[in-house]
């Protein structure tokens, strides 16, 4: 696997990339009451978890998802994610460095909800199946998982690319081509997405939920 892989800027995507920047630099320029701007986040940090909880199969919606904890199990997968986002949303500033040791931070909260439970990435083969078993994709083996994770680290902290939506984009794509836990993959790739925007300051982004 190479890492980064090869890719090109086309018109097209230097298009898009300005598009969102002005949007956000409106977004920026707007005098949002600390208030109703803390609201807009906190719904949106909400969305954004139940989009990502969708992805994974869970069914709930803004309009079902209970915020009491202890009320419905189902939703624990949710509060995980909501409890992670919230967790990078006080961690990760401007210039931040992604490490290893964040990543299975990630991966301990999505799973458990708790920080510094997951030390190791999976020690058996994974693959991703389709809705029929069959699968369509083998991930790399457990013996090269780390070194790849290395490799994909120092393309995120490096200014290999200059642009913030094209490095987390294709971060994404690497990670999730590695699959470096037995579960949870999905949850963590989308969550480092955001965590490489904000850390190349991309710090509004939560005004918005970018899952949908």
């Amino acid at each position: 696997m190479k890492i980064p892989p090869d890719y090109k800027i086309t018109s097209e995507i230097l298009r898009l990339i300005s598009k969102v920047n002005a949007n956000l630099m409106y977004l920026s320029s707007l005098t949002i009451p600390k208030e109703l701007k803390q609201k807009i986040q906190r719904i949106s940090l909400l969305k954004s978890s139940l989009f990502s909880a969708r992805i994974e199969g869970n069914t709930a919606t803004l309009e079902t998802f209970s915020k009491n904890e202890s009320e419905q199990e189902k939703n624990k997968e949710v509060f995980n994610i909501l409890k992670t986002n919230n967790f990078l949303e006080k961690t990760v500033k401007n210039n931040f460095t992604i490490s290893k040791k964040f990543i299975y931070n990630l991966h301990s909260m999505v799973i458990t909800g708790e920080l510094s439970k997951t030390k190791n990435f999976r020690n058996e083969m994974g693959a991703i199946f389709n809705e029929a078993g069959i699968a369509v994709y083998l991930s790399p083996p457990p013996t090269q998982i780390s070194d790849l994770i290395n490799q994909l680290i120092e393309y995120i902290n490096s200014n290999v690319e200059k642009f913030p939506l094209v490095c987390a984009l294709v971060s994404h794509l690497i990670f999730e081509k590695i699959h470096p836990f037995v579960d949870g993959n999905g949850r963590v790739g989308r969550l480092l997405i955001f965590s490489i925007l904000k850390a190349r300051g991309y710090g509004e982004s939560y005004l918005i939920p970018f899952e949908k």
